[in-house]
Formats: C-alpha cells, sequence, structure tokens
C-alpha cells in the first residue's frame, strides 16, 4: 500500500494546479494485521497523502511534464519552450528510467521514453523517496550555483540553477552569499561609467547590471593605481594612497617613527597620519607574506604577491643583490625593506647581509655630477674595432703559435677584474689644489676654455659645494640660482684688465651686473639662509679667479703628438694600479662610472706609444709607417666599458702582450697584475676621460703625509671637507726636493708609498667586484651601458649613445651564431634619476647647430616624478608620451596632448628614493613601440605606453642611433644597454596563481566566506623580525608613546641603540591571560587590547621585549624551561602542555586559545600545533620578569 500510496503522489505532483482537492476512499482489506499487509491500507495511505499540499512549479523547464502535457523546445524558436501532448505508449520506455546514463544522447531519448524532470527542481525533498526519484528525473545543482557563467544547452540539462534575481538589471547587491543564491544578468563591459546608464535606455538597463564587479585577485590586485579599474571593480580595501607604496610620506613615518629621515611625528601630525591610513589603503612591506588576517590590516593594506625565490626551501645565494631583493619574496624579509636612514654611498653597513636584507637604501643623493659631453668618441666604431683586434690575434695565434683557436679561453676571474678594474689618475700637488677649487678634474684643452665665463658658470654650477646646496631644490629655483652665479663670474671677468676676457662680456657694465646680482638674491633670500649664499658668492669666486690663473699658467705634462692624437681633449688616467711616479705623488682613484662615459675610451698602451713600441710589443698589430697610419691605428684600437665585449678582447689582448715571450697564451689574473709592477705606465691600459670631471666620480684619494702639509690650510680644509670618508694620507716621508717629472722609477724615499698605493688600488678594486655582485643578476645591467650625468639644457643638446642599434645587432648575431632574433624585437634598457628627459631614436646622429633635411625621430619623453607627495590628495604627473615629433616640440605636444601614447601617471608607484629602471621595446616589423617601467617598479606599477606606427608615418627599422637629452633639470642615467632578447631579470612577474586570506572581495563588510578564519595576534611578526604590525596597533602604540613618555624618552626613541634598557609600563593584566579569545576577535580585540595586557606567547625571548608599542600590550615573564631534546623534530609540538613545559626553535610557548574550546571538530595535527583549547597551562609567576 505504501508503495501504491507514494506513486499517486508523485502523479498529484506531476499533477498540481489541475485540481482543488483530492480525495480518497480507502479500505484496509483481509490481509490487514498480518504478515503481508501488517499496516493495513488506510493508514500507509494517510501517512502519505493526508493533508498533502502539491504547488505547480515555479520555474518551469523543458523536459518537466504538467499533467498530461509535456515542456519541449520549441522547433521555432530554439529558446523558447512548446507544449507537447503526451501519448501513452508512444515509444518504448528506457528500463533504466530515471537513472539512465544516456539523457543528454538526443538520438536515445527519441527512441525511448523518460520520465519527466522533477517539478520541484534543485527544492525537491523528496530524495529519500525511491519512488519518486523513479519517475521524475532530478538534475544535479550547478557548484556554481548563481555564479555560473556557462549557457549552452548540455550544462543547463545537466545541472540545476538558481532563479533569477528578481531585481533584475536593477540589482547591485555583491554580496557573495547573494550572488550564489540567485542568477543575474550579466554585468555591462563598460562597468558603472556606462553612457547608455546614463541616458537611461530601458532596453539596456533590464539586460545588464551595472554595478562593481568583485575583482579576480582581490586584497592581492595589482591594478590599485588603475583609476578606471579601481571604479568598476570591488575590492576588500579601502580607496588606495595615490603614492603608495614608496612616496607616502605619512605611511613611511607610521613604519619608521624614528628614522632620522622622518622628524617623529607630533601629536597633531600623528592623528593626521592615523585619519590618512585609516581613510586611504597602503602596499603592505610584507606582501605575500603578511600572516595579519585583522579586518582592519585587509581593509587598510594591499598584498601585492611577488613570486617566491626560485631558491625554494634551500638557503638562497643571492641575498646581497639588491635587484633580487626587490624581484623575489624571501621568507622573514619585507618585499619593501625599510629605508636606511644613511644614503646609499654613506652607509658603512652595506656590505653586510643583515643590514641589506633589512634597508633598501636612497640613492636619489648619490648621483654623479655632470661630466659634459663634447662627442670625442662619435666617429670610433667599438663594435668594428673589437673584431678586427680579435681576429688579428686570432690570426698570430694560429700563424706563429699553430694553437688552435677554440683551445684559447678566457676565465671568468679575469673578465670579472676587467670589469671592475678603475681608472687611476695621478698629479702633484699645485694640481691637486687647482682640482680642489674647481670642483673638477680638466684635461689641458679644457683649460684653454676657461677664458669662457661660460664654462666657469658650468663648472660653479656642478661644484660639489653647490650640488649640495640645490640638491633639495626644483628645476626653476635652480636655474635662479645659475643665472646668480653668471652675475657673479662676469662681474669677476669684469674685473680683469685683459682684453681677451673681456670680449665675451662686451657691452655689459659692472653697474648691470651688481644689479642682477642683487635682484637674483633677493631672490635666493627666500629659500636659502644667509651662509648658503655665502657659500655659493664665495665658491663662485674662488673658482672664477682660479679659472682666470690656469688659463694663463696651465699646468700639466704635455707629450708630443697629444694635439694630433686627440689626447690633450682628454683627462689620462691608467685602467688599473697608476705606476707614474714621474706624474705626481697625489693619486686619484676614479669611480668605475667614469669609464662608462660617452666620451671615455681606453687602449692597451699609451697614445705615444704608437709610433713604434705598440708594434714590437704587439706584432699582430701592422706598422703603417706613416705618422698619419699612426693616429689612424690608435682610434681603430679604442675600446669602450660600455660596449659588451670590450671585457673579452681586452683579455686576449693582456694574455697576449704577456704571453709573447715565451709564444704561449696560458696567462692568468696573477701575471696580469705582476706585470703592472714591472713596467712603465705607458706599457699598460690607457685611459682616456671627458674633458671635465666633477668630484663626485672621484672614489678616493691618497696621498703622502708631507705631502698633504705641503698644500695651503684652504686646500686642506678644503680636502677633508670634500673628502670625509675617501681620503687616505698616508705616513710615508718623501722627498718633495726631487723633481718628479725626471722620475723613471720611485726614488728610493718613494718605494714603499708605491708598495702601498699599488695595494690599495687592488683592495678598491676588489671591493668595485663586491660592489658590483651586490647590484644585479645580470652583468649586462651592472656592468655595461652608457653612464653620465645630463645638463639641464631644455632639450637643446643630445648625448649620443656610442653604440648604434645596428652594430649591436651585428654583435648580437655574430656572437649568438643566429640569423635572426627571437621576436624580432628591440629591447633598449636604462635606469634614470628624476625623469624629465628624453630618449630619442633616429636615422642619423643628431649634429647640434647643423641643418638636418632627413632626420627621422621617434621620441620617447620620460616625465618629471610628483614632489609634493601627501600635501596633493591629487596625483598631478606631467604627461610621459612616445611621438614621432622632434624634441624641439616639447611644449607643444604637452599642450596639446598631442602624441601617439601618453599617460600622467606613468611613474604612479614608482620607487623615488631610487634609480627607475625603463625599457623600450620596438618590433620594426609590426611598427609597435612599448615603453614601460621594468624591475622592481614593474610590480607595483603596470602603466605601459603602446602604440603602433604605420611605416609610411614611421618605419622602426631606419632607427639607427640613440641619444638622450634633459629638459629642465639635471638627469642621472646609468647603465643604457641595447638588447635583442628581453632580459627576464629585469622583468619581474606577480603571481597570478596566489590567492590568500584577503583575496575575498567583502571582507571588508563582514561578507566573507563561511569558511573559518582564525585572525592572528600582533606578537605574530616575532618570525618577521619582530616588526609585522598591523597599523592599527603600530599606530596605538605610536600615541601611547606620544603622549604617556617623557620628552627625553622621546628623543631617546630615535636611536634604536638606546632602547635596550628602557623601563616600559604595562597595562591592566586580563583576569583571562592566554585563555582570552577578546585579545584576537576582530569585533574586540582593538577596544580591548587598548586597556588588558596579556602573556607574549614567546615569554622573555620575544625579539620586541624592547619595544615600547608591544610591550605595553603584552608582558614577558621569564619562562625557565629546558629546550626539548627533540628540538625540530618533536612530534609533541601539538600538545600545549608540552610546548609550555620545553622550548622549541622558533616555536612559542604558549598556543592560541581556538574560539571554539572543547567543542572544536578540528583535530588535525597542524591546527593543534597553532591552537589549544583550554587545557591547563601552568604560568611563570609573575615576579619572573625578563
Amino acid at each position: 500500500p505504501e508503495h501504491i500510496a507514494l506513486i499517486f503522489k508523485s502523479v498529484i505532483l506531476q499533477y498540481a494546479g489541475y485540481f482543488k482537492e483530492i480525495v480518497f476512499s480507502v479500505i484496509d482489506d483481509h490481509n490487514t494485521g498480518q504478515h503481508l499487509n501488517p499496516n493495513g491500507n488506510f493508514l500507509p495511505f494517510q501517512q502519505v497523502l493526508d493533508k498533502y499540499v502539491a504547488y505547480p512549479p515555479t520555474v518551469q523547464a523543458i523536459g518537466m511534464s504538467l499533467g498530461p502535457c509535456r515542456l519541449i523546445r520549441s522547433k521555432v524558436n530554439s529558446n523558447s519552450i512548446a507544449v507537447n501532448e503526451f501519448i501513452v505508449r508512444d515509444i518504448e520506455p528506457c528500463e533504466h528510467a530515471a537513472y539512465c546514463e544516456n539523457l543528454n544522447d538526443q538520438n536515445h531519448c527519441h527512441s525511448y521514453y523518460h520520465p519527466p524532470l522533477c517539478p520541484s527542481s534543485s527544492e525537491c525533498t523528496e530524495n529519500n523517496d525511491d519512488v519518486h526519484c523513479q519517475m521524475f528525473v532530478h538534475r544535479k545543482n550547478c557548484r556554481d550555483g548563481g555564479r555560473c557563467a556557462l549557457t549552452d544547452a548540455r550544462h543547463l540539462a545537466n545541472f540545476d540553477h538558481p532563479d533569477y534575481c528578481s531585481d533584475g538589471g536593477h540589482c547591485t547587491n555583491m554580496r557573495t552569499d547573494h550572488l550564489n543564491l540567485y542568477r543575474h544578468v550579466p554585468i555591462c563591459e563598460n562597468g558603472i561609467d556606462c553612457d547608455l546608464k546614463y541616458r537611461r535606455v530601458a532596453e539596456h538597463l533590464t539586460k545588464f547590471r551595472h554595478c562593481q564587479r568583485p575583482c579576480e585577485f582581490g586584497g592581492n590586485c595589482i591594478r590599485y593605481h588603475d583609476q578606471k579599474h579601481i571604479t568598476n571593480e570591488q575590492h576588500p580595501f579601502n580607496l588606495p594612497c595615490p603614492y603608495t607604496p614608496f612616496s607616502c610620506k605619512m605611511f613611511a613615518k607610521l613604519l619608521q617613527p624614528s628614522n632620522e629621515q622622518n622628524s617623529s611625528p607630533n601629536a597633531n601630525e600623528m592623528n593626521e597620519i592615523k585619519r590618512h591610513c585609516y581613510r586611504y589603503s597602503h602596499v603592505c612591506p610584507w606582501g605575500r607574506l603578511c600572516n595579519d588576517q585583522s579586518e582592519e590590516h585587509l581593509s587598510t593594506t594591499i598584498h601585492i604577491a611577488r613570486e617566491m625565490c626560485p631558491s625554494g626551501s634551500s638557503p638562497c645565494t643571492q641575498m646581497m643583490k639588491e635587484d633580487h631583493l626587490d624581484s623575489f619574496s624571501h621568507a622573514n624579509v619585507r618585499d619593501i625593506r625599510l629605508l636606511c636612514r644613511y644614503p646609499g654611498s654613506e652607509c658603512r653597513d652595506r656590505s653586510k647581509p643583515d643590514h641589506i636584507i633589512k634597508y633598501r637604501h636612497n640613492y636619489t643623493l648619490d648621483y654623479l655630477g655632470v661630466a659634459q659631453y663634447f662627442a670625442l668618441n662619435k666617429r670610433i666604431n667599438f663594435i668594428q674595432n673589437q673584431t678586427e683586434m680579435i681576429q688579428m690575434i686570432r690570426n698570430y695565434v694560429e700563424r706563429v703559435y699553430g694553437m688552435a683557436w677554440k683551445n684559447i679561453s678566457v676565465s671568468q676571474d679575469l673578465l670579472k677584474w676587467i670589469d671592475a678594474v678603475l681608472p687611476v689618475h695621478r698629479c702633484v700637488a699645485p694640481i691637486f689644489e687647482s682640482i680642489l677649487v674647481h670642483g673638477h678634474v680638466m684635461s689641458r684643452s679644457h683649460m684653454e676654455r676657461l677664458k669662457d665665463p661660460t664654462f666657469v658658470v658650468d663648472t660653479v654650477y656642478q661644484h660639489k659645494r653647490v650640488r649640495k646646496i640645490l640638491i633639495r631644490y626644483g628645476p626653476a629655483f635652480q636655474n635662479d640660482v645659475r643665472e646668480f652665479i653668471e652675475a657673479l663670474v662676469c662681474m669677476e671677468f669684469k674685473k680683469v684688465k685683459n682684453n681677451n676676457l673681456l670680449e665675451e662680456i662686451e657691452g655689459n657694465s659692472s653697474q648691470g651686473f651688481e644689479y642682477r646680482i642683487h635682484s637674483k638674491e633677493q631672490v635666493l633670500i627666500r629659500n636659502l639662509n644667509k651662509s648658503d649664499i655665502d657659500e655659493i658668492r664665495l665658491c663662485t669666486k674662488q673658482i672664477t679667479q682660479a679659472s682666470i690663473q690656469l688659463h694663463n699658467n696651465m699646468t700639466g705634462i704635455g707629450h708630443e703628438g697629444d694635439l694630433e692624437f686627440g689626447t690633450n681633449q682628454q683627462v689620462f688616467s691608467i685602467l688599473g694600479p697608476n705606476t707614474a711616479s714621474y706624474y705626481g705623488d697625489i693619486v686619484i682613484v676614479f669611480k668605475r662610472d667614469i669609464m662608462l662615459h660617452p666620451d671615455s675610451n681606453f687602449t692597451m698602451q699609451a697614445a705615444t706609444m704608437y709610433k713604434e713600441k705598440t708594434y714590437n710589443c704587439r706584432p699582430w698589430i701592422k706598422n703603417p709607417g706613416s705618422f698619419s697610419g699612426y693616429i689612424k691605428r690608435f682610434h681603430s684600437t679604442k675600446l669602450h666599458c660600455s660596449i659588451p665585449g670590450y671585457d673579452y678582447i681586452t683579455a686576449l689582448e693582456l694574455k697576449a702582450i704577456i704571453g709573447l715571450k715565451h709564444q704561449t697564451m696560458d696567462v692568468d689574473l696573477s701575471n696580469i697584475i705582476d706585470r703592472y709592477k714591472c713596467v712603465d705606465a705607458h706599457q699598460v691600459i690607457e685611459a682616456h676621460l671627458p674633458q671635465l670631471i666633477p668630484l663626485s666620480y672621484i672614489d678616493h684619494i691618497i696621498m703622502p703625509k708631507n705631502v698633504f702639509e705641503s698644500l695651503s690650510p684652504e686646500a686642506q680644509k678644503n680636502a677633508r671637507e670634500l673628502f670625509p670618508h675617501n681620503l687616505t694620507i698616508t705616513k710615508h716621508i718623501v722627498n718633495l726636493s726631487i723633481d718628479v717629472r725626471t722620475l723613471s722609477n720611485p726614488d728610493t724615499s718613494r718605494k714603499d708609498y708605491a708598495n702601498y698605493v699599488f695595494d690599495q688600488v687592488l683592495s678598491l678594486i676588489k671591493r668595485q667586484q663586491e660592489q658590483q655582485s651586490i647590484m644585479s643578476n645580470s652583468r649586462l645591467l651592472s656592468s655595461y651601458g652608457m653612464t653620465i650625468t645630463i645638463p639641464a639644457k631644455n632639450f637643446e643638446t643630445y648625448i649620443a649613445y656610442p653604440l648604434t642599434i645596428t652594430q649591436s645587432y651585428q654583435q648580437y648575431l655574430s656572437q649568438s651564431n643566429r640569423t635572426t632574433t627571437s621576436d624580432g624585437c628591440i629591447y633598449i634598457y636604462w635606469k634614470a634619476i628624476r625623469g624629465d628627459f628624453m630618449l630619442i631614436l633616429t636615422n642619423q646622429m643628431i649634429e647640434s647647430g647643423t641643418v638636418q633635411h632627413n632626420l627621422i625621430y621617434l621620441t620617447c619623453y620620460i616625465a618629471p616624478f610628483v614632489t609634493n607627495t601627501n600635501s596633493d590628495p591629487n596625483y598631478n604627473e606631467h604627461y610621459s608620451y612616445i611621438n614621432h615629433w622632434p624634441p624641439s616640440s616639447h611644449q607643444t605636444v604637452l599642450e596639446q596632448q598631442n602624441f601617439k601614447a601618453g599617460s600622467n601617471i606613468f611613474h604612479k608607484g614608482c620607487n623615488p628614493d631610487d634609480y627607475v629602471f625603463y625599457c623600450l621595446k620596438l618590433n620594426p616589423q609590426t611598427g609597435q613601440v612599448s615603453l614601460m617601467n621594468v624591475g622592481v617598479n614593474g610590480i607595483y606599477n603596470h602603466t605601459i605606453l603602446k602604440c603602433t606606427f604605420e611605416k609610411k608615418d614611421l618605419d622602426l627599422s631606419l632607427l639607427d642611433y640613440i641619444h638622450v637629452s634633459a629638459g629642465r633639470q639635471s638627469v642621472s642615467i646609468r647603465n643604457l644597454v641595447i638588447s635583442h632578447e628581453m632580459i627576464t631579470e629585469a622583468h619581474p612577474k606577480f603571481d597570478k596563481q596566489f590567492v590568500s586570506h584577503n583575496h575575498n572581495t567583502h571582507s571588508k563588510s563582514g561578507t566573507s566566506s563561511s569558511k573559518h578564519k582564525e585572525s592572528l595576534p600582533d606578537e605574530v611578526g616575532n618570525n618577521n623580525d619582530g616588526t609585522n604590525q598591523s597599523f592599527g596597533h603600530r599606530a596605538f602604540g605610536m600615541v601611547k608613546g606620544i603622549f604617556g613618555y617623557k620628552k627625553k624618552e622621546e628623543d631617546n626613541d630615535k636611536n634604536e641603540q638606546q632602547k635596550d634598557h628602557q623601563q616600559i609600563g604595562h597595562l591592566t593584566p586580563c583576569k583571562n591571560s592566554i585563555y582570552c579569545l577578546d585579545q584576537y576577535s576582530l569585533e574586540e580585540s582593538f577596544s580591548h587590547n587598548q586597556t588588558y595586557s596579556h602573556p607574549c606567547r614567546f615569554s622573555e625571548l620575544c625579539r620586541k621585549n624592547n619595544t615600547k608599542p608591544h610591550c605595553i600590550q603584552f608582558t614577558h615573564s621569564k619562562h625557565d624551561v629546558p629546550k626539548c631534546h627533540h628540538d625540530t623534530n618533536c612530534t609533541q609540538v601539538n600538545d600545549p602542555v608540552h610546548r609550555c613545559s620545553y622550548r622549541h626553535t622558533d616555536l612559542p610557548d604558549y598556543l592560541y586559545p581556538c574560539r571554539d574550546q572543547q567543542k572544536c571538530h578540528n583535530s588535525t595535527f597542524e591546527h593543534r600545533k597553532k591552537y589549544f583549547h583550554g587545557e591547563p597551562i601552568d604560568l611563570p609567576s609573575k615576579k619572573s620578569s625578563a
């Protein structure tokens, strides 16, 4: 009877809505109460059907039966439903009925009859009714629920989906539970800013929703500076600060209130900081490794997921490489390290691993001064020189030595030494005094220009004393200072009764100069104090007077032929230890950067050797036999350190020269260093440096004690002030009565000094090698490429890269044994500080002052950084752009915004404290050009300027020369290189697969998924060097520090070394101690932890037990227990009593209290290792405080 009753029930469900009431008359039969029918007939019918109410289906779907009719797909319109009459025994029933596995097979369904779909659809509650399940087909619920985006018929036939939201296109509810509960019409692709929405087009508003869609990356979104993206998509964090992650001064003070680069905030400023940091979100320095899951932290920070270090669980061997630390995440290391209080050049701890992994450095104050560019190498083809020099050595070795070229190799240690070797200059005391006054080392050719006031103005303006004053000011004010200097220089020249000098400034009276000086001084006094103005005035006067005197009495050794060889235009030095005592006892070691200047070059021997001696020392070079031939040969063997491959040919030359006597190429680095000691300086590598070298390019100065004492008192004072850390005055006493120019070898008084200098130079080279290993993983990006500081010339002068694209491409093909590049693209990489410069590609070298009718341009302008960070909530950066107009049209282009591609947020999110790394990508085949930020800025800034040129507008394949030019401020550029393959190290990636605890879009509003989430407390940062705190707690601690302590303690707080022994008061202890659940509650923790303190889980071993904000809220009683002898291999770390009784490496003494306590059903090892559940724990007495 029950089976029959259930059949009736299923039929009634199918006919629901056809009948108002159905009455059954049921009588018991003779088997009632017997074995066959113990309950009779009436009782089963009553239990199944009495008071049963059946409702017609709310959603009618194809495959359902409504009474005698079956719903089928319309033959006219496949998207509509048609009604088909049911005919009994029309086709044969399928033996599997509702359980058939071929319900999606149309041929099968046409041949066999199957039961209809259940009218209750996904809301069916009769899953335990076998009869019901046999009489109706039940589709499974789609696992994506209302979020399902599939529309194919097969999927819709197989799975049940929720009803559509009744609000249709007007629904703006993006809560997770609502989206799962109902299906929705799609979100308009134009988002909130849709024009049709504002025009109220009814049909469009019905078919599409206009609301924020959830961002697929949630709290890990990398497009936080994309205003359109932030507007159209929903994120769990507040509106991002436009200056995060590197430029927000308020957030920097929050992280490092005691950093001397930031003054400690006062009460009002602290309130402003709190208000700003609660209102705007900032990038969390810990990135993907952050373990703060508090709601306040997730709503006010963005967690960018870098890729983890490729070393994985193995120890990373590149922790001293800053590029590597900036590109990958490492355990216990911030993605964005704290900013060291000392600039990069002044930090004494840069070589310490513990310092490097914790701090980054400001390099904007270290940029080199302007070494003027005079295009001295514009006629030199360095690639051709390399190729011919290698071929000459190869021919000689194979012909004379009988050696196979494939057996000739160059060791890596020799190449690295060549890449780090420093240029060393020597001079006598009078010249050194002149260098100090002028602030430059200069060539004889430049001394002749000192009759021109313009050159003197440039010299003063770039002097280290002046640059130190102006470094904080913008280009407009710096131009005012320059005009002030110009008037002072002209006034000094006017005082000299010399017609040759007066010609340059004829027509200007002394009264006119005095007026200009006075008017400019009135402008300067508004920004500079009187001592700074007096310093500029004194520096100008000293340099001008010294220039006039030096021009009249030029110093230095002038060799015969310098003018013909052109070496009089450059500063001489030896690349490596300089043993030429006859040049002077004062040794000036230049920074490696000067060798990357476009005017620098070097030859394997001095220019004077090319007259005769070179061809005996290097017989593979043919003697041209004429003076003009000597000059040509000299230029054809010049090399440049910015051109890849120079180190290889240099190594071959050194090996060949040293091995010549024994006809061998088996020469190592020690042999090369020994040769520097034995031969005259003219026979080793001679470097030819730019005409005018600022003091900022000097790495170190060495001189004997009595030579220093022979300098004037003013010179001694200036030397100590200008070189406080890199001036070495040795104890040696040399014979000053000897004219050093007569010495071929050091005399007796100079031998010990010569050995000392030799060893010091080698140690400086070794230090350079170590620094280069720190800077970058790529040798191409650290050892090569043009490095120069471009003067502010309003884009009127152009500096050419000494390598053309064609030359670079030919070198690439010859070295890679390829016939083409892998992707057909050209990549130009470079680093720069400040912006406001252009990278210009042309088909010919630009000749300033020359009419060039056939020039074609690709102009890439990089705008300066925003300087008014935090003072203006609106980000106001000038446009960076790409176009094919000449640089002279720059102002017109900006005013009319007439460019192929442009952006006024190109630097948004970039680090202004370091060189910014750029990449220009060209595809000559497609005409596509892309300009982007790479390196660490490529992680936090994703603005790419991209455009495509038609060949009729600009044929990229014709571009060959690369120039740089600056606008209204000088710009420092480093390592400009051409590559024909993408340098992967320069393009760190965002981990798109990473999903963190802050991924849920609605975590901020409390509608996160129901998955259990335990929030972590403040002191969990002990595993992250004790500084990973949510900023809310950090701000609270800072406020307590400001209002709750004496001024003296505030001052001491600036110095980390003085924190150790300060007395710190605690809050009232919480009565629940380690069992307290409120201290970790999202709702109660903030107010509770401001009122009560709790035992720190790490006891007295806590790394933050001397940090006020932490120690206010946590106590650190001494927990005197032994260390577990199993330690890291212990299997009882999930036992809270064992954990309290024994110490384990990197694990706390106490666990977190689980919020479910004894009701917790999670018995996994990982959970129990982290949480305890009310077990009785013996705490140490309060008297045993650490």
